[in-house]
């Protein structure tokens, strides 16, 4: 077995949670709270949230910095409102991405009658990005165990994947030494280069060119993101 690459967990216990009667905001990076200590952003990976909302409501997002800015639902369908006035509509299964997002309000609504919606928004910061339309990029079914599917990816700057495992299995990702990884359980429990995840935990590792990876739960789903510094 390899040595385990330097690298850092983020623990669920440890992310900031903002909730209101309809709305719910778990931050992994964040400016600290009363009892969690603040978490830096991990390079060009800004934001990662894990959010859901109330049928029939909505909320908004404030981007700061530009770069590409992608929303991907885990349960219903999801409206995305630019600050430039495009609506798109995106659900399980596909993902949403603006390139170099425009820095302002984006507003998300649900129009289920009685379901709440879960979504990841994550944020990943390049300036040097000019703006383009929203890409919809469609993954799903999820029903090819242990297979990599691609979430969403831009050449030189990101790819973005999902696997659901069965349990005990195995598999793998090459990063390369030049690129940064972070993983999510979104569900399921995990060992990721030696580190054990649980739902909701993170990981970033880097200088490793192999992450090895092992569901311990059945129906486990990981998300898995490398990124590179500049474009």
């Amino acid at each position: 077995m390899k040595n385990a690459a330097p690298g850092k967990i983020y623990l669920a216990d440890h992310h900031a949670t903002f909730q209101s009667s309809h709305f719910q905001r778990t931050e992994i990076f964040h400016g600290g709270l009363r009892g969690v200590p603040a978490r830096e952003p991990l390079a060009q990976l800004i934001v990662w949230n894990d959010e859901q909302l109330a049928a029939q409501s909505f909320s908004t997002f404030e981007l700061k910095e530009k770069g590409y800015l992608l929303i991907i639902p885990v349960t219903g369908l999801l409206s995305c409102l630019s600050p430039e006035g495009t609506t798109r509509i995106v659900g399980p299964g596909e993902s949403l991405l603006f390139p170099g997002g425009a820095p302002g309000a984006y507003t998300f609504t649900n129009f289920e009658e009685n379901q709440y919606i879960r979504y990841l928004l994550i944020v990943l910061a390049y300036p040097e990005v000019n703006s383009s339309p929203a890409k919809l990029n469609v993954y799903s079914p999820l029903d090819r165990w242990n297979e990599w599917l691609p979430v969403a990816q831009v050449k030189d700057a990101f790819r973005l994947e999902v696997s659901l495992f069965s349990g005990r299995s195995e598999n793998f990702q090459e990063p390369g030494p030049q690129a940064h990884f972070f993983c999510y359980a979104l569900s399921g429990a995990f060992e990721v280069d030696g580190r054990l995840l649980h739902p909701g935990d993170g990981l970033a590792l880097w200088h490793t060119d192999r992450v090895e990876i092992e569901a311990l739960s059945h129906q486990a789903l990981l998300f898995s993101l490398q990124f590179y510094k500049s474009i």
